[in-house]
């Protein structure tokens, strides 16, 4: 599935943000689309890690194993200095992911209108 389809999959979401990169996630073996991931920038000029998956993805280490990815590839392809990620509050399972990474917890936040865990890497 290509990214453009992979993001109409979620309303766009991805296509909204995405302006350093968005990749569909598939499994390896039989390239069933599990989900997406994005990096794209806010307004102040920090860049955004994001990732959505499907449900029958969770649980097995697919948004832990792309999220590490997203972020070697902005650190060696786009040479970025620095990545953010924010999940709501309350997804410890996201949070997690982050965490896995090696993204530092920022503590919580008000973005969007909810209040978020923030999370953040500088290129090593």
């Amino acid at each position: 599935m290509a990214a453009v389809e992979a993001d109409a999959w979620c309303g766009g979401y991805g296509a909204r943000f995405a302006d350093h990169g968005l990749f569909a996630v598939t499994r390896r073996g039989d390239d069933e689309f599990l989900g997406i991931l994005f990096l794209g920038s806010f307004s102040n000029g920090a860049v955004q890690l994001g990732y959505r998956f499907r449900h029958v993805a969770w649980g097995f280490g697919y948004a832990t194993e792309a999220a590490r990815a997203g972020v070697q590839h902005g650190f060696t392809a786009l040479t970025l200095p620095r990545i953010v990620a924010f999940t709501r509050q309350d997804n410890h399972a996201s949070a997690g992911v982050l965490r896995k990474i090696g993204m530092e917890d920022r503590g919580v936040w008000i973005i969007f209108g909810y209040h978020a865990r923030v999370f953040a890497k500088v290129q090593p």
